[in-house]
């Protein structure tokens, strides 16, 4: 007898197989051969209806409505045909094409073509095609199955989502808006359409749409709950990119409100998406929403260690991040500190390379103290001011500039007032404390051993504001 197999692959589709029991056939059933026309096979349904009625005879009833949908419907009955010379066949192909779909593609594409060749009129093959040309990135071929598949069911909402999104991944908006709206048409509840919806007026910058289209997923089910997560989080990170800081406020009171914070795992995990959408936002530039949402996970309790840790460790990231972008571009700070935030926030490198560079960033920082201390004094300050979040990370190294540029200016004064005004400032300054790290001290200029207070072989200590910078030993006053 006919059996009917849903297939729930790649999206719960609604899409209707049909297998073959060898003993038992719908023709067989309504009683005419297999070449009848579709108005003989009317008229044997019609007799034996009136023969059996469904009050009476609701499982007989049942069979022959059955074999008459199929083998009055073109396509059915090609399909059914085709099932009943080769179904075992297709079945076994098909079963080998999913197996494979997922470590061997290209096995799994040769499979299903050779399925669809023996019966072109079954869907579940086409599907399962689709699905493995989504899969690595052939989006053309897919697109070929979905249309054809919703030529024989254009009432199913699955397939026109996923047509909307093969075409979306084709950079074909309108033609997949076109496909969701009639996909939300079929099933105005279908959450998964009306959230690809808000992440395509999110892109093309319609934002009341996107909210509205975000409403609609999360109101689906008539209730706001743990399952509005995912939801929920995109429409604050909307709100946020919106300005709009009131929304944002009361959207990040719905997600504290539908996360169980005395269920440690479901509050982890919420705060885990969070965290990797912050991290999205992070990696694309974005650090004031990366915050904002990565605040809103640090609001949640009952978050599990060391996960709780490691969400405020990244926060703290992303705000140095951000002032470090801002510091870089502020022409009223000295190019040393400028640069100083480049490297050690910005730039990514080996701890050789980063070494090498701050270094670069030392010796800059000490010319400009041979050359203007009291400016440079002007900008730690005005780093301080108006970079909290960095000067409290920088702060050793900010009071020991500070330090070596005031004893500078000590320098300074003490030689204007012993007469030595006219000396230039380069030579008042040299010691080994400010010089650079690959110069040599006095003595090993002379006679080229290690100094009288240093045993011979014994590496040079790291001094000067080089070795500070590359976290040496910090020396005393010169």
């Amino acid at each position: 007898m006919l059996q009917q197999q849903v297939v729930m692959r790649e999206g719960e589709s609604k899409i209707v197989t049909l297998s073959a029991d060898d003993s038992v056939n719908f023709y067989d059933i309504l009683g005419v051969p297999e070449n009848a026309t579709v108005d003989e096979i009317k008229a044997a349904y019609f007799g034996l209806v009136r023969r059996y009625r469904p009050t009476e005879h609701p499982e007989e009833f049942q069979r022959y409505s059955a074999a008459s949908r199929t083998l009055t419907d073109p396509r059915r009955r090609n399909e059914y045909d085709q099932m009943r010379r080769a179904g075992k066949r297709i079945q076994v192909l098909v079963d080998q094409a999913a197996a494979a779909a997922d470590k061997d593609p290209q096995k799994a594409m040769t499979l299903l073509k050779s399925a669809i060749a023996i019966a072109p009129d079954s869907p579940r093959p086409r599907l399962l095609l689709a699905h493995v040309m989504m899969r690595i990135d052939e989006y053309a071929v897919a697109e070929k199955q979905y249309r054809w598949l919703l030529k024989e069911l254009p009432g199913d909402e699955t397939l026109h989502f996923k047509l909307a999104r093969c075409l979306w991944l084709q950079d074909r908006a309108d033609e997949a808006e076109a496909e969701l709206v009639q996909a939300v048409k079929i099933n105005p509840r279908y959450h998964d359409a009306h959230m690809l919806l808000s992440r395509m007026y999110e892109k093309a910058g319609k934002y009341a749409l996107a909210v509205y289209a975000l409403e609609k997923a999360i109101e689906n089910d008539g209730v706001e709950d743990y399952a509005d997560v995912d939801a929920l989080l995109r429409l604050l990170v909307l709100y946020l990119h919106m300005g709009n800081g009131a929304e944002a406020e009361r959207t990040s009171q719905r997600l504290l409100r539908v996360t169980p914070q005395t269920d440690a795992r479901l509050a982890t995990r919420a705060a885990r998406r969070m965290f990797l959408r912050a991290r999205d936002l992070y990696d694309e530039g974005d650090f004031r929403v990366a915050n904002e949402v990565l605040q809103v996970a640090l609001r949640l309790n009952g978050v599990e260690e060391p996960f709780a840790s490691e969400i405020q460790n990244f926060a703290r990231t992303v705000v140095l991040t951000g002032e470090a972008r801002q510091v870089i571009k502020d022409d009223l700070l000295r190019p040393s500190l400028r640069l100083m935030a480049q490297v050690r926030y910005l730039e990514k490198g080996t701890e050789a390379q980063r070494r090498v560079r701050m270094g670069e960033v030392a010796e800059n920082i000490q010319n400009e103290i041979l050359q203007d201390a009291r400016q440079v004094m002007r900008s730690i300050e005005y780093l301080r001011r108006e970079y909290q979040v960095i000067a409290t990370d920088l702060e050793p190294i900010l009071a020991e500039i500070s330090s070596r540029a005031q004893r500078r200016l000590e320098l300074i004064a003490s030689a204007g007032a012993t007469g030595g005004s006219h000396v230039m400032p380069e030579k008042v300054s040299v010691s080994p404390v400010l010089a650079p790290e690959s110069a040599p001290t006095p003595a090993a200029t002379v006679s080229g051993d290690a100094p009288a207070d240093r045993p011979a072989g014994e590496p040079r200590p790291k001094t000067g504001l080089l070795g500070w910078l590359r976290g040496g030993k910090k020396d005393a006053d010169p």
